[in-house]
């Protein structure tokens, strides 16, 4: 039914300029950009005779060197000529420069006419459907108080960076912590206080590591900290001190006299002491025992192997 429809050209740009998604369209033989429609224009800001050619957009257009050829490579074929078989063009997300300036996200795809001798693109904006994946995806690795990892995403980097130190024959510090009698600060000066001292422990941990290492918060008064390519286990114990001592400055909480934090250590050096993720946690958490059983404020060093 379709194909026996014979539209008139002004027809046929009255139907595309009224479709509710963006589409450009350029003739196969040269290449010219033909037509922008009114979607495209309100989302990405151009019209048609901004671009002297297909080759004019992909260069202004796409930021990234690598799409501008991944783009090349996809259209190149069909502007060549040749063949008479309506092909269409799978879709891909690309990052386009709006003429404006901002980036946007499009789900970009089409189909190729041959015999109308003409490329007709789609350049559906997901912006913000990739904006919320992210969120989404943030908020499913984030604690909700302090910002830090969760447990479950900690979980997630400890095995893959315990393989990545195991094909690069690297050291991988494990330290597992927890403060000594918070339970203590939540019964004297209720849970908004111990809110207040669980931030200020996750920033205090901030400052202490590097930029380059996982901190989470598991829960309740429980840290982790993963740190890839240490080259010593003194390494480690410096880490350690340096956490107890900033922890144990004075902090202010409303109370009459300033708080002082105390907290437990325990931490396992893979290959060291473990040689698989599950056994490099236990162990971490073994050595946390020790240091609350033996008189807290303190750090252990889980036992090394062999």
């Amino acid at each position: 039914m379709i194909s026996q429809l014979k539209l008139e050209s002004y027809q046929l740009e009255a139907l595309l300029e009224s479709l509710p998604i963006p589409i450009s369209c350029a003739s196969l033989q040269g290449g010219k950009i033909l037509f922008m429609n009114g979607k495209f224009r309100e989302i990405y800001g151009y019209r048609s005779s901004d671009f002297a050619s297909v080759e004019d957009w992909i260069v202004r257009v796409y930021p990234l060197a690598s799409q501008q050829v991944s783009a090349r490579e996809r259209w190149s074929a069909y502007f060549e000529g040749g063949g008479k078989q309506v092909y269409e063009v799978p879709a891909v997300e690309v990052n386009v420069q709006c003429a404006d300036g901002s980036i946007k996200t499009a789900l970009h795809g089409g189909v190729i006419l041959p015999e109308a001798g003409l490329a007709l693109a789609t350049f559906v904006d997901i912006t913000e459907r990739k904006r919320d994946e992210a969120t989404l995806k943030a908020l499913a690795e984030k604690d909700a108080l302090t910002g830090l990892l969760n447990r479950r995403a900690f979980d997630f980097y400890l095995e893959h960076l315990t393989q990545k130190a195991a094909d690069e024959n690297q050291m991988l510090l494990l330290i597992l912590l927890d403060l000594d009698r918070f339970k203590a600060i939540n019964d004297t000066y209720g849970h908004q206080t111990g809110d207040l001292v669980l931030k200020h422990v996750a920033s205090v941990l901030s400052a202490c590591v590097r930029s380059s290492d996982y901190l989470a918060r598991f829960g309740g008064d429980e840290f982790g900290i993963l740190a890839s390519n240490i080259t010593t286990k003194k390494t480690a114990e410096r880490l350690c001190s340096k956490i107890i001592d900033m922890l144990h400055e004075p902090f202010d909480i409303g109370a009459d006299n300033p708080y002082r934090i105390n907290t437990s250590i325990g931490f396992a050096i893979y290959p060291l002491a473990a040689t698989s993720h599950e056994q490099l946690f236990k162990k971490a958490d073994e050595a946390l025992y020790i240091s609350k059983s033996n008189g807290r404020g303190m750090w252990t060093a889980a036992k090394e192997e062999g």
